[in-house]
This record gives structure tokens, sequence and C-alpha cells, in this order.
């Protein structure tokens, strides 16, 4: 868990809430999560965006055409779960309703959740064109060369089936 704060001279950022947080202010962890559920969706609204539109805003609209975009898109379609702030947007991995709604537009289907920082998680709908092997690859590799140490998740595969609204374990490393 962590406190968001804002201070006009300091700015924003977050304190980390240990155990001892909990003891000294008598509130026990399963509190602090109901809390949390209601508070964190206000403050930090969920963003799903395709890793397209997402390398379009980085670029900038003279550096990749949308169709070389597109084309890009093709073969694995991924998206990007984070929210407003890019801070902390891996807890929408919890976000049910998100994740239901996500599949919604993409024709009701399942799809692959890749924990990708603590930061944001990537969605890759199911088409059956990528194997859980690739997937898991993938992450392992992002993982040990792109992202810090401290903001690993885990390198697992997760999948999201639509008709029981499930989040499961399909591989880990």
């Amino acid at each position: 868990f962590y406190y968001s704060y804002y201070d006009e001279v300091m700015g924003s950022g977050t304190i980390q809430i240990y155990d001892n947080h909990l003891e000294m202010w008598g509130v026990r962890k399963e509190e602090l999560l109901e809390v949390a559920k209601r508070n964190t969706p206000n403050l930090f609204p969920s963003v799903v965006s395709s890793m397209v539109e997402m390398a379009m805003s980085f670029l900038g609209t003279g550096e990749l055409s949308m169709e070389e975009a597109r084309a890009c898109e093709a073969g694995m379609p991924m998206y990007i779960v984070t929210n407003k702030q890019k801070v902390y947007g891996a807890i929408n991995l919890f976000n049910v309703e998100l994740l239901r709604d996500f599949a919604n537009t993409k024709n009701k289907c399942n799809f692959w959740i890749l924990p990708s920082s603590l930061h944001e998680v990537l969605l890759v709908p199911d088409d059956g064109n990528v194997g859980v092997a690739e997937l898991l690859n993938m992450v392992t590799e992002v993982n040990s060369t792109q992202v810090m140490p401290e903001e690993v998740l885990a390198n697992s595969i997760y999948k999201f089936v639509y008709a029981t609204g499930e989040i499961r374990l399909e591989a880990s490393r």
C-alpha cells in the first residue's frame, strides 16, 4: 500500500505503508484494502491505450505514419493499462470491471495479462496466434533488461477468462 500526497512546496509523491504503520494506526490490512479499493479509482483513474497510441504520443506525429503504426500492431496487438499519472498503474490488474470492459471492446475475448512493471500491465487478446512460452520469454527478457529490479512485478503470464471473469496464472519462471 502507498499513501499518495500533494503539497504545494514538495509537489506530489507517495509513501509506502508498512506493517508498523498499520500497528501504530490500529488498522488491519483488510480495512486498508477496502479503503484503497474505494479511493484508487477516483484518485488514479485507469487508462487503456494501444501500444500504437502510446508510441505515437511519445514519438510525435511526424516520426511514424499511421500505416506504419497499424502494421506494427497487426502482428500482436498490445494494450497498455495504467492510470492517468502513469504511477503504480499495475493495480489495475485487480480491476475486474476494467478488464471485462476491455474484453467487451474486443468481442468478448479472453486475453493475456503481461505484468510489465509496477506502473503498467499489458493486455494481449488471445487470438490463438501467440503461445504462452513466447509471451513468457518476452516478459522475462523485458524484465531482465528494461525494468528496474525494484519495479519488476513477476516473470509470469496471466489469462483473463471472459466467461468467468477469472484471472488465472498460466506460466511463471
